[in-house]
């Protein structure tokens, strides 16, 4: 049975058990898998929507609202909103 988490410690289960399945199809991969995630000054520094695909993200410059497209196929189309920007949605 699976209990309820809290968004955040339920994104960091699922990255741990992406790296984990990374490491063993391809044995040295899970720190390559970090450094392809830099490219020049740009680097990912956390994940929202693991698994979903983002069909589109804008800022909203008024008030610094991230909006979010979510493409979940046989469900819709959802917009999420994060009043932090992005680190919560």
């Amino acid at each position: 049975m699976l209990e309820k988490q809290p968004g955040e410690q339920l994104e960091k289960k699922l990255e741990k058990k992406l790296e984990k399945k990374l490491e063993q199809q391809h044995p040295r991969s899970q720190q390559r898998w970090r450094e392809d995630f830099v490219i020049g000054d740009w680097r990912i520094e956390r994940t929202a929507f693991v698994g979903d695909p983002v069909s589109a993200v804008l800022p909203d410059p008024r008030d610094g609202r991230l909006f979010a497209a979510l493409d979940l196929g046989h469900f819709g189309v959802k917009l999420r909103v994060s009043e932090d920007r992005g680190i919560s949605f």
